[in-house]
């Protein structure tokens, strides 16, 4: 008869663990969209405005990110991204501003554009 080692059945506990951790962060679709609901109604009332002018002054942006608290709007992390936010949109070299200024050619040429991509025909895009 072998003695047992030690490490006899530890590939099981350690299943059995991430097992439990999987679960634990595993969440289902409704659950993430209950917590939406719940944090929609919620006020944004602080945020943080930056601009970035890309050289040679050509392209401005100017954006404003809202936030729950003055404290999240004052740490370093969240006007890093808000100045983030607006480089991008600089780099994107957006040509409307509002959804509701989207010409309908422009946007017949977008769909087309991302059903060559996809692969897909034009009628299948919402």
């Amino acid at each position: 008869m072998t003695k047992p080692r030690p490490h006899d059945g530890l590939q099981e506990r350690l299943d059995r663990i991430q097992g439990r951790r999987r679960r634990r962060y595993c969440h289902s679709p409704q659950e993430g969209i209950a917590t939406a609901a719940k944090k929609a109604t919620r006020a944004t009332s602080e945020g943080s405005v930056s601009s970035y002018i890309h050289a040679g002054g050509k392209i401005g942006v100017l954006v404003e990110v809202n936030c729950e608290s003055d404290f999240v709007a004052r740490t370093d992390d969240f006007k890093g991204l808000v100045h983030d936010i607006a480089m991008h949109i600089a780099a994107t070299d957006p040509r409307f501003v509002r959804k509701e200024d989207v010409t309908p050619e422009a946007s017949r040429r977008r769909r087309i554009s991302i059903a060559r991509k996809l692969r897909r025909p034009v009628s299948r895009l919402r």
